[in-house]
């Protein structure tokens, strides 16, 4: 589609989306005895794991990087089940606005929702559609 935006013909279309994960290996700050991430650390007093941050721990990012047939390029992220959303983006998302006109992205949002209704509307299919629509 094209948009006529000030006078000139604007046809940048999604050339190619990209998913990167990457994580952090270095040391984490030692967590204070008290502290709870989540409900369960109160019920688990003897705490097995013995590590309070394992709720807690974002150690790991996708970072989505939309390119347009025009140069830009766009980013968005996700920190909640990154490696799964990867998969999301990579498989299901990515095929879906290839292509796609960057000023219809009323119409790429539903393109990219369609394509996760069988995963329910919460969790990794939206968190990826959300990474994909930042970028």
């Amino acid at each position: 589609m094209q948009r006529n935006i000030i006078g000139s013909k604007m046809t940048s279309t999604i050339t190619d989306v990209r998913a990167k994960l990457y994580t952090w290996k270095g040391d984490v700050q030692k967590i204070h005895e008290n502290f709870c991430t989540n409900a369960a650390d109160l019920i688990n007093q003897d705490n097995i794991s013995n590590d309070r941050w394992a709720t807690y721990k974002f150690l790991s990012w996708l970072v989505v990087e939309v390119e347009t047939s025009d140069g830009h390029i766009g980013i968005g992220n996700a920190a909640l089940s990154p490696k799964p959303c990867k998969s999301v983006v990579d498989n299901y998302l990515k095929p879906a606005i290839i292509g796609e006109s960057i000023w219809d992205y009323e119409h790429i949002w539903q393109k990219m929702y369609r394509q996760t209704l069988a995963w329910g509307r919460k969790g990794v299919g939206m968190t990826a559609i959300s990474a994909v629509d930042i970028a």
